[in-house]
């Protein structure tokens, strides 16, 4: 509870002091200046990876630039349309999928993991809200999958971790004992979303996520053929 109150009071004390704040001018030249000085590093070197950088201000993209390619084999540089692997940050649209089902009364977040992954019985105590808080104490797959056998470059699949995590026999932590940041928690919540819906999270995602915001270049790919 101390951390939270903590958190609330600079919360708090930073939207007190906001009315005294005057926001500076936006600065159209200094910003591509900066992003040029960014960029400069990568500037002549051939066929090198790179990156794509975008100022909106006001809500609206005024400046994008880029640099270096987005397939190195083949050499196709990067544009304004390259999708790059967004990682952890796909982390909060699982969280939103499964609070909307929440909120249609298909997930009860302090209900057990097990009440929807029964063979997930050594976690009984985890509930999808620790899932969602990180506290849940499970293991962490992708340190489950080296431990395994499987080398970096070797495929694997949500199946395969799954696996990992409802085979072991211990946790590192009692549930909501700490906090230890954790993807195993959001491929459970995938599965979930999952076996809730009857669709893939991928599915899910672009029926009631994606396509209604208008995020047409925005996939969860679970194919490797994609």
């Amino acid at each position: 509870m101390k951390l939270k109150s903590v958190i609330v009071s600079l919360v708090i004390g930073v939207l007190g002091a906001a009315p005294a704040l005057a926001m500076p001018a936006f600065d159209e030249g200094a910003a591509r200046e900066a992003i040029r000085q960014a960029l400069e590093p990568w500037t002549g070197e051939e066929a090198g990876p790179g990156a794509i950088i975008q100022v909106a201000h006001r809500g609206e993209p005024v400046i994008t630039d880029m640099i270096g390619y987005a397939d190195l084999e083949h050499a196709v540089p990067i544009t304004a349309d390259t999708r790059f692997h967004a990682a952890s940050i796909s982390k909060q649209f699982t969280a939103y999928a499964i609070v909307r089902l929440s909120s249609e009364g298909l997930v009860d977040l302090d209900a057990s993991l097990a009440a929807y992954i029964p063979e997930a019985g050594i976690y009984r105590d985890v509930t999808v809200r620790d899932l969602l808080a990180h506290t849940h104490g499970i293991r962490e797959w992708t340190s489950l999958i080296g431990a395994s056998g499987f080398r970096q470059e070797d495929v694997v699949t949500n199946a395969h971790a799954l696996d990992l995590i409802l085979r072991q026999q211990a946790m590192n932590a009692p549930p909501g004992e700490s906090f230890s940041y954790s993807n195993s928690g959001f491929l459970l919540l995938a599965e979930i979303v999952e076996r809730i819906t009857g669709l893939s999270l991928s599915d899910y995602s672009r029926e009631l996520i994606f396509t209604p915001l208008g995020m047409d270049d925005t996939v969860f790919v679970d194919s490797l053929t994609m």
